[in-house]
């Protein structure tokens, strides 16, 4: 009986935390989707460059700000699931149940 719940324990927690790390995949995919739509609105609005100044300064600071937020957002979808993975199985080892 216990090995039983046991197996049904683990079971739950293997599903959770898969669903959990797949989750938090698609929510960085998302994001990542988000940053490169900023990225073709910024292409979009240099076409308008040479023909307004203050314009040019808004792209300037939005180039900044998308080049910064998505080399985070590629860092984090290389390496989230290794993070997370790496993270469960110290859990796992420095359980002292």
């Amino acid at each position: 009986m216990k090995l039983f719940v046991f197996l049904y324990t683990a079971i739950i927690i293997i599903f959770l935390t898969s669903f959990f790390l797949l989750s938090l995949y698609f929510l960085s995919l998302i994001t990542f989707i988000i940053g490169i739509l900023r990225w073709v609105y910024v292409l979009h609005q240099l076409d308008n460059f040479a023909k307004n100044k203050v314009l040019a300064k808004e792209c300037e600071w939005i180039l900044v700000n998308f080049l910064w937020l998505s080399s985070i957002e590629v860092f984090c979808i290389i390496f989230e699931p290794f993070i997370y993975v790496i993270t469960y199985l110290g859990n796992i080892k420095n359980d002292k149940r």
